[in-house]
């Protein structure tokens, strides 16, 4: 039979066991709280991250059409031209004379010869040796010099030869730049349309936007009407989302669209923008006086928003420095009141 000793030192391990074992767990819970409140933190720093990246990428937008507004003429027809530089020939260096013979051992005359034949045998051999491996560079060398020469006259006569074809085929671009120059101050209808489309092109080239579907151009020389048709990209395309939100509960970050209530928000301040974006684009680069009235047309999902109508004498008094109150303008730009219907285009 077991002491009452033994139970009491069984018992008093058990609880050491048991307040090892909550200790534990209590460390353990801890440990669960610390990581939970690691990951939502984490979670929250996202969201404000990647909210703060969507209104820096709208205001991208925004910065887009300010830059048109404030855009001075700029376009240069000599800019167009390509100036002939010079190439210079660069061919692989000349072959170097290789050495072979030197490593070739000779043995000075002795006096030892007259003795023992075989050193005067074995030094006139070496000697030979060495002025056959002479001739033999000196052959070597000489071909292989005589191949470089072939070759460098061949690369030579193919350099000239493109660097003539370059030098023709830029005068050539330029003798048509300085055509297409004097038939656009001439008001040639063709060239008029030619150089709209580039004045275009060149811009969207050097200032690349995701707003923009495409972008249409009316011309008549007659009424000397620009219209210019723009079709909006959906907003997921430069906007992207309209917030974004962590969700604690899943552990995950949710992107929210854009409602129509937000688009039409940004779209009251931004389109009328864009078009005097185009506005200026065009009139102030309108360097033969051909335009005498533009209308710039924006729609999105092919509703009509916008259709600012504007004439040239109307857009040289404009201060484009102060074109947030369109109230003054009200009779040049027709600004939509909903996404759905939209507004009937001047042109229209």
């Amino acid at each position: 039979m077991r002491s009452p000793i033994y139970y009491g030192a069984r018992g008093f391990a058990r609880e050491i066991n048991r307040q090892r074992n909550q200790y534990q767990k209590s460390i353990e819970k801890e440990q669960k709280k610390a990581l939970k409140e690691e990951m939502y933190n984490n979670g929250y720093e996202f969201e404000q991250n990647e909210n703060r990246r969507l209104e820096k990428k709208k205001q991208m937008c925004f910065n887009y059409a300010t830059i048109m507004i404030k855009q001075n003429p700029y376009f240069d027809f000599e800019l167009l031209k390509e100036k002939y530089i010079p190439a210079v020939f660069d061919y692989e260096k000349e072959p170097e004379y290789i050495d072979r013979a030197s490593n070739i051992f000779v043995p000075e005359e002795k006096k030892l010869e007259k003795i023992f034949k075989s050193l005067r045998k074995n030094r006139i051999k070496k000697e030979i040796q060495k002025q056959n491996q002479i001739d033999a560079d000196k052959k070597d060398f000489e071909e292989r010099k005589e191949f470089y020469e072939i070759n460098r006259e061949i690369a030579l006569n193919k350099f000239k030869k493109e660097e003539k074809k370059k030098q023709e085929s830029i005068e050539k671009q330029n003798k048509n730049i300085d055509e297409f120059k004097r038939n656009y101050f001439v008001r040639e209808e063709e060239a008029q349309k030619k150089y709209l489309t580039m004045l275009m092109t060149n811009y969207l080239n050097e200032h690349e936007t995701k707003m923009f579907s495409s972008i249409n151009l009316d011309y008549t020389s007659e009424s000397k009407i620009l219209i210019v048709e723009i079709e909006m990209n959906d907003v997921i395309e430069y906007f992207e989302f309209s917030h974004c939100k962590y969700l604690k509960s899943k552990n995950e970050i949710a992107s929210y669209y854009y409602k129509d209530s937000e688009i039409k928000k940004e779209f009251t301040i931004l389109l009328p923008k864009i078009a005097f974006g185009f506005t200026n684009l065009f009139l102030g680069n309108d360097l033969n006086d051909s335009i005498d009235n533009i209308i710039v047309n924006i729609m999105y999902n092919e509703i009509y928003l916008v259709s600012l109508n504007l004439s040239k004498k109307e857009f040289v008094k404009l201060n484009f420095d102060n074109l947030e109150n369109f109230n003054k303008l009200n009779s040049n730009i027709r600004l939509f009141k909903s996404l759905q219907t939209g507004i009937k285009p001047y042109n229209k």
